[in-house]
């Protein structure tokens, strides 16, 4: 019997270790409707390579610029709603 509860322990203890990959890095895209050279889109890289200095490497933000992730208009404020984009600049128009 106590070889049996020392068992369930010992699963229970081992089990609960975390594992390296839940500390794995993340990468999340971001979508920039400018292209790759105007200030937007340039300041979305500089974003990128502050958070990743920041989280020594654990995050790291992929920029795609010029719309190359496909969503314009609306679609963009769903896609960030809905967490298909984690990072988007929208564009607002007045009128």
């Amino acid at each position: 019997m106590k070889r049996a509860i020392f068992l369930i322990l010992m699963t229970f203890f081992v089990s609960s270790i975390p594992l390296p990959q839940a500390f794995a890095k993340t990468t999340w895209k971001a979508n920039s409707l400018w292209p790759q050279k105007n200030i937007h889109s340039a300041g979305l890289k500089d974003f990128s390579e502050k958070v990743k200095k920041a989280t020594n490497g654990e995050l790291e933000i992929a920029v795609h610029a010029e719309g190359t992730l496909g969503y314009k208009g609306h679609e963009l404020m769903a896609a960030v709603r809905d967490g298909i984009i984690p990072v988007s600049d929208i564009l607002i128009s007045g009128g």
